[in-house]
């Protein structure tokens, strides 16, 4: 007993220390006391201040919280372009897992040197008049890391424990490979696509936050770019996606599937879904009685009614980059639903009194309605030797169709404001 004790504790303490968080925490500011955005943090062992295990940056208002995988002593340098770099040794253990350094300045160079030769790291973040751009390759994660990682680290952008990705606090921006629109990565599975996709085969990664028209942005926010290294533009191949299915206490079915497949420089995305509601989940029934004011009179009406639905919706896109100026991309999507029910409508009219002035029951019947909405777009791009210029060509099509047809028949009919006994509606737009 005692050694099953013992080997429990034993447990016990490797999971704690391996479930253990250590981070290095700080507040980044200038000689004028304002925070400094997105420094570049670098983490070294101090026995080994040449080769970096991690880094990162500070946020938009100079503050660090760098998560580090494993308790013991480092060396964290700061740095920023024109500025001093700044070193602290800090450590990290099981009882002190936070190292807090406090406030750190950073000042301006100013020292004139006749010959000098500067050995240094290059920055991972650059901020522009409409971009940042966040250096894939010269953060030491990227060797071990996936692109969904490394959006982590990227200003501006968020990724929360879903998975979810949001850039300037929106899910309302577009995803770009190469300055160009991903069918891939612009699908429903974007974050598998980027889990699977190594970091070492992104040169950097670009949040374009003033897209302006020359990106088509359409109304969002911003544009997330990915930039492949070179040699790496076509090199990814496979197929990734997912499959669902479901059933709800009706019996009434949905399903979806998200397909996602590359090869070579072909990128094509597939996205289908289906809801069906039976007979039994669209089975309603409803009653009501209106009081007229000025006559006393009362409308009764009770209503029992059934109907079926299946929709079907999705899209298929592809594209085609032969070179880093030039794209052809194609997609073609929509929806389609069709319905059939009948129903039964008892409808009373009386005085204030309770006499029926008066009354009918309506049969209906939809044998068949439907309706569909389909678009399609064929563009084609080039980039110029400008930078910042683009030429699109572009294909539009769009159609949509509904059809309906009802018939009603009239029985136990007394004293009806209509004089027929049936009608039918056939409507095709």
């Amino acid at each position: 007993m005692k050694k099953f004790i013992a080997i429990l504790l034993m447990t016990v303490c490797t999971l704690t220390a391996m479930a253990q968080q250590y981070s290095v925490q700080c507040q980044v500011n200038d000689s004028e006391g304002e925070g400094i955005p997105f420094a570049t943090v670098y983490i070294y062992n101090s026995n080994d201040t040449t080769t970096v295990i991690t880094s990162g940056v500070s946020d938009a208002f100079g503050k660090v919280d760098h998560k580090i995988n494993k308790a013991g002593s480092y060396m964290m340098r700061l740095q920023f372009v024109g500025m001093t770099p700044q070193d602290r040794n800090f450590e990290v253990s099981a009882s002190a897992p936070v190292a807090q350094l406090g406030t750190i300045v950073l000042t301006t160079q100013s020292t004139m040197l006749k010959e000098v030769v500067v050995a240094t790291q290059r920055q991972l973040v650059k901020t522009e008049i409409d971009r940042l751009t966040y250096d894939v390759q010269a953060d030491a994660d990227s060797k071990t890391s996936n692109v969904l990682d490394m959006l982590k680290k990227v200003p501006m952008v968020t990724v929360d424990g879903q998975d979810e990705i949001r850039v300037k606090g929106t899910t309302s921006f577009k995803v770009y490979r190469n300055g160009h629109p991903d069918p891939a990565l612009a699908s429903m599975n974007m974050k598998e696509i980027l889990k699977v996709i190594p970091a070492s085969m992104i040169k950097k990664i670009e949040v374009i936050t003033d897209p302006g028209a020359k990106y088509d942005a359409e109304g969002t926010s911003a544009i997330l770019n990915i930039v492949m290294a070179d040699g790496n533009a076509g090199s990814m191949n496979g197929v990734t996606g997912t499959i669902g299915a479901g059933v709800d206490n009706t019996g009434s079915l949905n399903g979806n599937a998200n397909i996602t497949a590359q090869m070579g420089k072909v990128v094509t995305a597939i996205n289908y879904g289906y809801q069906n509601r039976n007979r039994h989940g669209g089975h309603t029934l409803s009653e009501s009685e209106h009081t007229y004011t000025n006559s006393g009179n009362k409308l009764y009406s009770f209503n029992d009614s059934r109907a079926s639905v299946n929709v079907h919706y999705g899209d298929i896109s592809a594209s085609w980059e032969p070179d880093t100026t030039n794209l052809v991309s194609l997609s073609f999507g929509g929806f389609y639903y069709d319905y059939r029910g009948d129903g039964v409508n008892n409808a009373r009219m009386t005085d204030r009194d309770g006499n029926i002035l008066y009354k009918y029951t309506t049969n209906g019947h939809a044998p068949k309605g439907d309706f569909y909405d389909l678009h399609g777009r064929l563009d084609y791009q080039h980039k110029t030797r400008h930078p910042g210029e683009m030429l699109t060509l572009s294909y539009m099509l769009s159609t949509n169709h509904n059809g309906s047809k009802t018939i009603s028949t009239f029985s136990d009919m007394i004293n009806c404001p209509f004089p027929y006994t049936g009608q039918t509606n056939d409507t095709k737009v």
